[in-house]
């Protein structure tokens, strides 16, 4: 399993907050989210790239929900 960050975008509800997602790849990552907020998110980072956001200054003042896990079957 592999750790995403989705981010949400102007607008959303869940604008100031982070969704952690526990997943197999990113494509499984994709479909947590989609099955739990729809389109409404704007983007999944992996660990790597969501360092590099928090690094760069972004995020870092935003909230994080509990993690969505993959169901391992």
């Amino acid at each position: 399993m592999k750790n995403y960050f989705a981010t949400f975008g102007m607008g959303h509800d869940q604008q100031g907050y982070i969704q952690p997602i526990q997943a197999k790849d990113e494509n499984e990552a994709h479909k947590l989210m989609f099955s739990k907020y729809g389109p409404k998110f704007a983007f999944i980072y992996d660990e790597e790239q969501f360092q590099q956001e928090l690094e760069d200054g972004f995020h870092t003042d935003k909230e994080h929900f509990k993690p969505l896990i993959q169901e391992v079957t």
